[in-house]
């Protein structure tokens, strides 16, 4: 297992291991950009400056203090300052979001190439940038993001507004005070007050339509979802919620339906509605629905018997192990490992097939060190911390290393550099 041991990054970074932690956001990184700057590719950093490498934006963020810490390391900051802003959505938030950071640093052309790039364009599908210049020009920037809002109403009188411009600078300076700045600058910006009446008219919509204490939602009752679990030939993903809601002795209905010989629809949306709560009354006889030859039965039977303990359940997990569906098996073993399946978990990790989704089996192991407390070996938050994609779940390692008194120093020095806020936030706080 020398694989996962855990060892410090060794320096200079290798251009691989320079290049997979500018997509992970791994501190290592920074801390190379920084000592040794005459060995890694300034081109690089460029990339990932234009084009967003972060896994999960709307979870993780644009990690722009750190993006913009390498850029000042390359001495590219007033190249990507200079640059067009791309087309795709996801990339221009994160431009967005590193104007916004060269300007807190000092560089004053960053705040108008901000503004230009804040726009209503019939090609783009969103204004980006109107979160930043809130912060960074408050009032100033609040009336030019709503003017664009305006400019897009005026063109598109169908385009969905929202109150997110006033919540989001009430929230920074004050309840009410969003809606007197854009009142006031309704008089000479017509757009803005096209923008206000839009979004006056789309907040009484919204009242209406949304259901009252007096009339909620109604649920569904058994014998329509039997009907639809029976003849439905698609994956019904509302019927997930019905799962969670619905009692016990529904449950059991659905449960009926688990016969291996039914079609894999079938299977699928009856797994689907027991898969945030497991089976009922725990059944070895199912188990078979993990080795199913449909994809979509096999990965809702697994998220099924996760949440079960039972013998059975542990020796399918080590199966699918030991046949290398390690995101499958993980999965499966969340309750039912025990200490002496490490072994076995640690080989799968370190034989691990080149196609497997990092980031489902990181998460399914964050699952597994947070739920089982017969797993408890350094090694597994570890593998995390290096390989998963995703700086959510690394945050979550660490949590796991530290708590169990395992974090090694230079892995909190590292941490303290860390694409993720939270991450760096974390490693302060206990340094």
């Amino acid at each position: 297992m020398a694989r996962f041991e855990i060892q410090p990054p060794e320096y200079p970074l290798s251009h691989d291991a320079f290049k997979t932690a500018l997509i992970t956001g791994h501190g290592r990184v920074l801390v190379h950009a920084r000592n040794f700057k005459d060995v890694f590719d300034r081109d690089e950093i460029l990339q990932a400056a234009s084009n967003c490498l972060v896994y999960d934006t709307q979870v993780e963020g644009f990690r722009e203090w750190w993006l913009a810490q390498l850029c000042e390391a390359a001495s590219v900051v007033e190249t990507v300052i200079g640059w067009s802003p791309a087309d795709s959505t996801k990339d221009r938030s994160q431009r967005a979001a590193l104007l916004k950071e060269f300007s807190k640093m000092g560089y004053q052309a960053a705040l108008p190439a901000l503004y230009a790039m804040c726009r209503f364009e019939p090609s783009i599908e969103m204004i980006v940038g109107c979160e930043q210049l809130i912060e960074l020009d408050r009032e100033s920037g609040l009336i030019h993001a709503a003017n664009q809002q305006g400019q897009q109403l005026a063109q598109d009188p169908s385009a969905w507004v929202t109150s997110h411009l006033l919540d989001y600078y009430d929230d920074l300076y004050g309840e009410g005070r969003a809606i007197e700045v854009l009142a006031a600058a309704g008089v000479e910006h017509p757009l803005i007050q096209v923008y206000l009446e839009k979004l006056h008219r789309s907040e009484e919509n919204t009242q209406n339509c949304f259901p009252s204490a007096a009339n909620p939602i109604e649920i569904e009752d058994i014998a329509t979802v039997l009907e639809i679990v029976r003849t439905s030939t698609k994956l019904h993903h509302r019927l997930s919620r019905w799962g969670r809601q619905t009692t016990l002795e529904n449950r059991e209905e659905v449960a009926k339906l688990l016969d291996s010989s039914y079609p894999s629809m079938v299977l699928a949306n009856a797994l689907l509605i027991l898969s945030h709560t497991g089976l009922p009354s725990f059944d070895a006889k199912h188990l078979g629905l993990v080795f199913h030859e449909n994809e979509t039965v096999r990965a809702y039977a697994c998220r099924v018997f996760s949440h079960h303990s039972a013998s059975e359940v542990r020796k399918a997990g080590l199966t699918l192990l030991k046949r290398r569906e390690v995101e499958a098996g993980i999965e499966m073993l969340q309750r039912s490992a025990r200490c002496e399946d490490l072994p076995v978990i640690l080989s799968a990790l370190t034989d691990i097939h080149p196609d497997e989704d990092l980031h489902g089996v990181g998460c399914h192991l964050v699952d597994l060190i947070e739920t089982n407390e017969a797993i408890r070996d350094p090694r597994i938050p570890h593998f995390i911390y290096e390989t998963s994609p995703c700086m959510h779940c690394r945050l979550k390692a660490i949590n796991a290393l530290m708590a169990w008194k395992a974090c090694p120093s230079w892995l909190l020095d590292e941490a303290s550099y860390d694409g993720s806020a939270e991450i760096r936030s974390l490693v302060k706080d206990c340094s």
